[in-house]
């Protein structure tokens, strides 16, 4: 998260156990809220969709362009 967005996690936290709760009970940072991450998480989506091996399977070219 910190090298995408220059932020980091749980920055708004000022114990390293709220941090530790937070991560046990599932309240991590969402990505998708995250504009910088959402791109990231669209472009790793994007790029396995490339690598499908079955070329009928793979992402066609208008359709990886408008996606791009």
């Amino acid at each position: 998260v910190q090298v995408v967005t220059g932020k980091i996690p749980f920055d708004e936290v000022f114990h390293d156990w709220e941090v530790i709760d937070r991560v046990l009970t599932g309240k991590l940072p969402a990505i998708r809220e995250q504009a910088q991450l959402s791109q990231v998480l669209n472009l790793c989506g994007l790029m396995s969709d490339c690598w499908v091996s079955n070329p009928a399977g793979r992402i066609g070219a208008s359709n990886f362009r408008r996606r791009v």
